[in-house]
């Protein structure tokens, strides 16, 4: 969402977004120069225009982007809190 409102905002100069920053975040450039899909969005095409199957999620980077350098977090199952999300997906034999 950090880099979504940056997109927005069209930098990282705001107030709203201040005390949340990383250390390092990505180049406005490339946040802005992106498309950001939501997870539903990459899981919909890998299913109906893919014919993927038994997909599962792993997710990391929760915590606030202000802390993710400080530790290193083991992944979770699931998509709906992480940063980055990894899509594990089975190709159906023919």
């Amino acid at each position: 969402m950090l880099y979504l409102l940056a997109k927005t905002i069209g930098s990282y100069q705001s107030a709203a977004i201040a005390d949340v920053l990383p250390k390092w975040p990505y180049p406005i450039e490339l946040v802005n120069s992106a498309y950001w899909h939501t997870t539903l969005e990459k899981k919909h095409i890998l299913e109906q225009n893919l014919g993927l199957t038994h997909l599962s999620f792993q997710q990391t980077l929760v915590k606030n982007p202000l802390y993710t350098n400080e530790t290193v977090e083991e992944p979770l199952t699931g998509f709906e809190k992480g940063g980055y999300v990894a899509i594990i997906a089975e190709k159906p034999r023919s």
